[in-house]
C-alpha cells in the first residue's frame, strides 16, 4: 500500500515514513533528519547542476586541448608573428580552463553545502 506526499504528491510506500522526493513526512511537515536519505534527495534536486558542472569539465578539457593543437600549429611556421599568437593561444587557452574548471568546483561545492545543511 502506498500513501502520497501532502508536498509533491509523489506516492510513497507504507514502509517509510518520509517521501523519497522532498523529504517531507506522512503529515506534510519536513523532516531533515539524519534517518532520510538526504544524498539521493539532493542528487535528485541538483541532478541538473551536476550536469551543468560536467559539461563545463568537459569544455574545458577541449578548450585545453584545441589551444594546444593550434599553438602548435602556430609553431610550426617560422615567423615571429606566429610564434607570437602560438603563446597567446597557449595563455588564452590555459585562462579559459583555468575559469571553466574553477565554475564547475563552484557548482560541486555549493551542491554539496546544501547537502551538508540538510543534516
Amino acid at each position: 500500500m502506498t500513501w502520497k506526499c501532502k508536498n509533491c504528491r509523489t506516492e510513497s510506500d507504507d514502509n517509510v515514513d518520509v517521501c523519497w522526493k522532498c523529504g517531507y513526512t506522512q503529515k506534510g511537515k519536513p523532516s531533515y533528519s539524519d534517518d532520510i536519505p538526504t544524498q539521493r534527495i539532493v542528487f535528485d534536486k541538483y541532478a541538473g547542476l551536476r550536469i551543468i558542472a560536467t559539461l563545463f569539465n568537459v569544455m574545458a578539457w577541449v578548450v585545453g586541448l584545441c589551444s594546444v593543437l593550434f599553438s602548435f600549429i602556430q609553431f610550426s611556421h617560422s615567423s615571429e608573428e606566429s610564434m607570437i599568437y602560438g603563446v597567446t593561444i597557449i595563455i588564452t587557452g590555459c585562462v579559459t580552463v583555468l575559469g571553466l574548471i574553477a565554475f564547475a568546483r563552484i557548482l560541486i561545492v555549493l551542491v554539496d553545502i546544501e547537502k551538508n545543511t540538510r543534516k
